[in-house]
């Protein structure tokens, strides 16, 4: 197999980054090639950083999502009615927000939960204008929204608990 080594990167996590790059060899040309290395790179939707914490994940997925809430204005505009508004939500941008959160829940700050609750906080507002002004615990009762935290909590409590082990076959009897 030939490698590409102007579309290859490479990151070290943790404290090796300070260290420089390695020169690679080309197989198919014997020279040595350099490999550049970057800070974050995105893997099956995860953006992994260099000195393993999620602010660059967490920024991606704010991005993301507070662009879909413009369409939720939009689908507002147009007429739609708070039920449409809120399987919109749920459809599409609160996935956003919870996408493989047991890999990183557990490492965020308490900045990163507020942020995302942030946007969850606005699309309740657009959704239900009614509760403009409300406390944000109240606002998630009256809507019947559970919190974007309490949510993560259960999606890793699901995977946690669940166990491939369960479906195993017995062991033969002897």
């Amino acid at each position: 197999m030939n490698i590409n080594f102007t579309k290859t990167k490479e990151t070290i996590l943790g404290s090796l980054a300070k260290y420089p790059s390695q020169l690679l060899s080309d197989c198919s040309t014997n020279n040595p090639v350099s490999v550049e290395r970057v800070q974050h790179f995105k893997l099956l939707g995860i953006t992994l950083s260099h000195d393993v914490r999620w602010q660059a994940h967490i920024d991606a997925i704010i991005t993301k999502a507070s662009s879909r809430l413009y369409f939720l204005i939009i689908l507002k505009k147009s007429g739609l009615q708070t039920h449409q508004l809120r399987h919109f939500y749920l459809s599409v941008i609160r996935p956003i927000l919870e996408y493989c959160s047991p890999i990183w829940h557990h490492g965020l700050t308490k900045a990163h939960a507020e942020s995302l609750e942030a946007v969850q906080r606005h699309a309740l507002r657009i959704i239900d204008s009614s509760i403009v002004g409300m406390p944000y615990e109240v606002a998630l009762s009256l809507t019947q929204f559970v919190s974007v935290h309490d949510r993560r909590e259960q999606i890793f409590f699901y995977f946690h608990n669940y166990s491939v082990f369960l479906y195993l076959p017995p062991p033969p009897s002897t």
